[in-house]
């Protein structure tokens, strides 16, 4: 994949499904030059919103998800969230048809551009996304992470998939240790400003600064990814 450091914005097609990493909150902090990748994101109705439930490892962060943050809180923005979720379990085969075009259409503007790719999948869910045919199809092309609160244990082995467990009070903590234990990267949010210093290790493992960007693929393994609470989210657990 190639990479460029030039400054231009990203110019990213129109997507059915996705949405430009520049245009989520959860990926505000990144910009589309940030290392020489573009990103895009899929945004689900979380947790039971739809009526489906598409984040079965939620405790606390259900109550804080930042599902509503930015343009999140616009009617408008909540009803295509429903939709694609609704899409997601009613009609599989055109949610993964139109997934596919999408991350075409993506993979196709970053080499047009001289960007690489990268997508979260489950930007407000935590579903088991290296089953869907569009992972697959774009495996070798997109670098593919995501946060999850999906146990360790259950984490299959697919290659150029990066997870970092989201650490969470209101889980079982074995889960935690037990992602540190096999070197993965654990998600911690402290209570602080985005402007206050973290700490330098949580529970003895070295903590990086993880409120920079957002592309954890580049991050090192076995560490502490340190984030602040933002909004209602402050005390308490964060969706990532």
């Amino acid at each position: 994949m190639t990479t460029t450091t030039d400054t231009n914005t990203f110019r990213h097609p129109r997507y059915s499904l996705l949405t430009a990493g520049t245009a989520s909150p959860k990926l505000a902090k990144t910009t589309d030059e940030t290392a020489g990748f573009a990103s895009v994101i899929l945004h689900l109705a979380p947790h039971v919103a739809s009526g489906r439930n598409v984040c079965p490892w939620a405790a606390s962060c259900a109550a804080v998800c930042l599902n509503t943050a930015g343009r999140g809180r616009m009617d408008s923005v909540q009803r295509a969230r429903i939709r694609r979720t609704r899409m997601l379990h009613d009609d599989a085969a055109t949610f993964h048809a139109t997934l596919a075009d999408d991350l075409r259409r993506f993979v196709n503007a970053c080499e047009r551009q001289g960007y690489a790719p990268a997508a979260r999948l489950n930007g407000t869910s935590d579903l088991p996304v290296w089953r869907w045919p569009a992972f697959s199809e774009y495996l070798d092309e997109v670098w593919f992470y995501d946060y999850t609160k999906r146990p360790p244990a259950l984490w299959p082995d697919v290659p150029n998939y990066h997870r970092t467990y989201s650490h969470d009070p209101g889980n079982d903590p074995a889960h935690t240790r037990a992602a540190l234990d096999a070197g993965h990267n654990v998600a911690v949010v402290f209570d602080c400003k985005k402007s206050d210093p973290l700490p330098d290790t949580w529970q003895g493992v070295p903590v990086i600064d993880g409120r920079t960007h957002d592309f954890r693929f580049t991050d090192p393994a076995g560490v502490v990814v340190g984030l602040s609470a933002l909004g209602s989210a402050k005390g308490s657990a964060l969706a990532l």
